[in-house]
């Protein structure tokens, strides 16, 4: 596999167990929600108050999944979206017993998904490691029924962790 597959370096994230750690300690409460996946739990609250889905694009562990159950219980599909297996199997392992919770393997660049499958897509702090964000754009729209959050620091130069 190249290293530098859609421009991030798979050093850092795919054998990364302090990173996907800190996920994990999120996704089981061992450590405080993140205030942006509460702001984000507020923004949906104000679009659905009916059943929907929601693919979470670079989602780790599923931290964000926390959030979205305690505000809306039975009434979210979760799908998180990673690149890496060391999220995403410690993902399913954490979520086993949440039937409205799963997880997929894959890149931005190519979501592993049918058109027009998710009510919303989520995308936090992801396009800020990837050199051309055209590919990923085109496929959150291409996956997406109704609404895509996009959630990255903007600079002045767009920036990867090399």
């Amino acid at each position: 596999m190249n290293k530098f597959k859609y421009g991030m370096c798979l050093s850092d994230y795919q054998k990364n167990k302090e990173y996907m750690n800190l996920s994990k300690k999120r996704s089981l409460g061992k450590i405080p929600e993140p205030e942006h996946a509460k702001a984000t739990a507020k923004i949906i609250s104000k679009l659905y108050n009916k059943k929907f889905s929601l693919l979470d694009i670079g989602c780790q562990t599923g931290h964000f999944f926390r959030t979205f159950n305690r505000v809306f219980k039975k009434n979210i599909d979760y799908i998180g979206l990673d690149p890496y297996a060391i999220h995403t199997k410690q993902g399913e392992k954490i979520w086993k017993d949440n039937k409205n919770c799963f997880f997929k393997l894959g890149w931005v660049q190519k979501i592993p998904m049918k058109k027009k499958s998710v009510n919303i897509t989520l995308c936090s702090n992801v396009l800020t490691h990837i050199p051309n964000i055209g590919p990923p754009i085109k496929e959150m729209i291409r996956v997406t029924k109704e609404f895509i959050i996009l959630r990255t620091p903007v600079h002045y130069r767009s920036y990867r962790i090399q």
